[in-house]
């Protein structure tokens, strides 16, 4: 193959947390169109990678956990999607991103499930409020965010902790 390039993981890990980053924006700026089009394009990515079966898995528990939590913070007044009573497409379609990203963004902490619970407690916070400087969500009441904020870090926790290296197992011996 000449003139072709080897991708080296930390390269991948960039480009994957680039996309995830588009996603982000193109959710939140873009709402369930920009979401599900900039979410396509990082399922593209991750699947063109192989491992189909076991990251889609991974994202459909990600996006049906977030489409519970995130409803369950409507109910609870956590939360405001312009007065919606579940959760958005959007807001899934990034969840089901998080999950898609498990075995490749955040693969380094795979198996170390309090620094990832720990990072993501941290990072939500920052997520749900910037996503409210664009207009994407109201926070009624702020300090339920602090409530928020460690759901993600039990979910985050879960996530990359037991799910989807359990999901990687099954999807292995799956293979054998």
């Amino acid at each position: 193959m000449a003139g072709s390039q080897r991708v080296t993981p930390s390269r991948e890990l960039l480009v994957d947390l680039a996309l995830l980053q588009v996603v982000w924006f193109a959710a939140v700026l873009g709402g369930d169109l920009g979401a599900t089009a900039a979410g396509a394009l990082l399922a593209a990515l991750v699947l063109r990678r192989g491992h189909v079966e076991r990251d889609l898995t991974v994202a459909a528990v990600t996006a049906a956990t977030g489409l519970g939590l995130d409803t369950a913070w409507i109910w609870a007044g956590a939360l405001d999607y312009h007065g919606a009573p579940v959760a958005p497409l959007w807001i899934v379609v990034l969840w089901a991103c998080v999950g898609l990203s498990a075995n490749h963004a955040f693969a380094r902490w795979l198996g170390r499930p309090w620094l990832a619970g720990a990072l993501a407690a941290a990072a939500c916070p920052l997520s749900y409020l910037a996503g409210a400087s664009f207009g994407a969500v109201r926070l009624p009441e702020p300090p339920l965010l602090v409530l928020v904020a460690a759901a993600w870090a039990v979910v985050f926790a879960a996530l990359l902790g037991w799910v989807a290296p359990f999901f990687n197992r099954q999807f292995e011996e799956v293979v054998r």
